[in-house]
């Protein structure tokens, strides 16, 4: 018998906000256990809660980049039920009318898909557990209590491990892009709940599901999914039946274990929080927030694949890094001129960024935007690189060099255009000089080894210090060696 696995994702994101939704306790994951708490946060008798207004920025952007509905008018409600890490009994959270419904998301990476997102509403989240503290007893870290979260919920539309984990990671990738989440998932900034259930192939009915709590990587969500699917299959091949439940995933065993039975939503007891008023969003605050078209990656992605004409592997490159995106959009915004080869220049800015200028990033752990060469450096180096008045070896060179500033890029262009080997006539001899001392490379060659014309080359390079174009070198090398 074939069957089907279905997944819905709940994700809890932590909004990057100053202070707690509800209380004036500023948010820090890294105090001593039960220091960043206010009266609020821990349910004391008598404390009322105070909305922080911060969060509706926060939704109101992630709702216009899935082109969502937002809701001028939404409430907040108590959803009952006891946990110890609960301490009022109820956690406030959104049900009958969220801020955010009816979204989509782009899946454009590995998997060309949209997800719905059936809505996305804003709580508190709840303290911290810490089992393994204390012999035969549970201690609770109550930091983390009214910290704002942002649950966004899909449809059941997920049809593998493979896809949960594509659509997590360019949901994680949006929030962080928007700003309004770290997305630190070691954290917990970033959690998913996965609903899986399984159904026979070329059924319409949906099976019972299991809810897997609290996956806080993209690997563990795999291999819970993976579990639970064939754990489900198994049980149904031999006649049991699925119960809803709450499940944990044990990331050493690598399996999942039943912790309660799943309640349904009328089992939480809804009702309209009575200590806070209703939000009202002005149209004019959806039009100043929604404005979010650039810092979607997928919108960027297109961009860089049509406009500038980046290959795919290229413009995901980019996107994997907001500094090093937004530095590759500045640069290219100071392109006015028009030149010979527009593509060519968008290549050669990608190359420095991507490689060149990366090395130095990841060797001096310095962010882009603290990156002591500027968009404008970059374009220049790009643009005398792209007219051919240097080569990518010198471009290299020079952003070593001025990564360091002792020397202006003015001064490092005069002296690098100085050495760079123009004419034809030396270019020819240093060549033939090359191919007279590396005859069975040059046999390699025409015996059809081409890789043995990357090692001529290299010699050439090193033979003229980079001052002849490696892609001049290896035009006329093959002219040389064909004729």
């Amino acid at each position: 018998m074939s069957w089907d696995v279905v997944i819905g994702i709940e994700t809890h994101v932590q909004l990057k906000t100053r202070n707690k939704i509800f209380s004036r306790a500023s948010i820090n994951n890294t105090s001593e256990p039960n220091t960043a708490v206010d009266f609020v946060d821990i349910g004391l008798p008598g404390t009322l809660p105070i909305f922080n207004p911060e969060v509706v920025g926060c939704a109101v952007k992630f709702g216009s980049a899935i082109n969502a509905k937002i809701n001028l008018n939404s409430y907040f409600e108590r959803k009952n039920y006891f946990y110890p890490d609960l301490p009022k009994g109820y956690q406030i959270s959104q049900f009958a009318v969220p801020i955010v419904e009816k979204g989509e998301l782009f899946l454009y990476k590995n998997i060309e898909k949209k997800i719905k997102i059936t809505r996305a509403h804003l709580e508190e989240d709840a303290g911290k557990l810490i089992h393994d503290s204390i012999p035969q007893a549970s201690a609770i870290d109550y930091n983390r209590a009214g910290t704002p979260l942002l649950e966004i919920v899909t449809e059941p539309e997920l049809f593998s491990a493979d896809e949960a984990v594509e659509y997590a990671k360019t949901l994680h990738e949006l929030v962080v892009w928007l700003g309004i989440s770290n997305g630190n998932l070691q954290e917990g900034n970033f959690r998913c709940d996965a609903n899986v259930s399984v159904k026979k192939t070329g059924s319409n009915t949906l099976g019972t599901r299991r809810e897997i709590k609290n996956l806080n990587s993209f690997r563990f969500l795999y291999e819970a999914i993976e579990y639970e699917k064939k754990w489900q299959i198994d049980q149904l091949e031999s006649g049991n039946k699925i119960i809803q439940s709450t499940v944990l995933f044990d990331s050493q065993k690598k399996i999942t274990k039943e912790m309660r039975t799943k309640e349904d939503s009328h089992d939480y007891r809804y009702f309209p929080d009575p200590d806070l008023v209703p939000i009202l969003i002005e149209t004019s605050t959806i039009e100043s927030l929604g404005n979010v078209n650039s810092f979607i990656p997928h919108n960027k992605f297109d961009i860089y694949l049509n406009k500038y004409k980046l290959k795919k592997e290229e413009a995901l490159s980019l996107i994997e890094s907001i500094g090093k995106a937004q530095l590759f959009d500045e640069t290219i915004s100071h392109y006015v001129e028009k030149i010979n080869n527009e593509e060519n220049f968008y290549k050669n800015v990608f190359n420095l960024i991507n490689y060149d200028l990366a090395k130095l990033i990841n060797k001096n752990s310095t962010p882009y935007d603290k990156c002591p060469i500027t968009s404008n450096d970059i374009f220049t180096i790009c643009y005398e690189l792209t007219l051919k008045n240097i080569n990518s070896n010198i471009a290299k060179s020079i952003v070593n060099e001025l990564w360091s500033r002792d020397k202006n890029l003015e001064t490092l262009l005069k002296e690098k255009k100085q050495k760079l080997i123009k004419d034809d006539s030396a270019i020819i001899e240093l060549l033939n000089e090359i191919i007279k001392t590396h005859p069975d490379e040059c046999s390699q060659y025409k015996s059809g080894k081409d890789k043995a014309l990357n090692f001529l080359v290299g010699k050439v390079m090193q033979k003229s210090k980079g001052s002849i174009n490696p892609a001049d070198a290896q035009k006329k090398l093959k002219e040389l060696l064909n004729s």
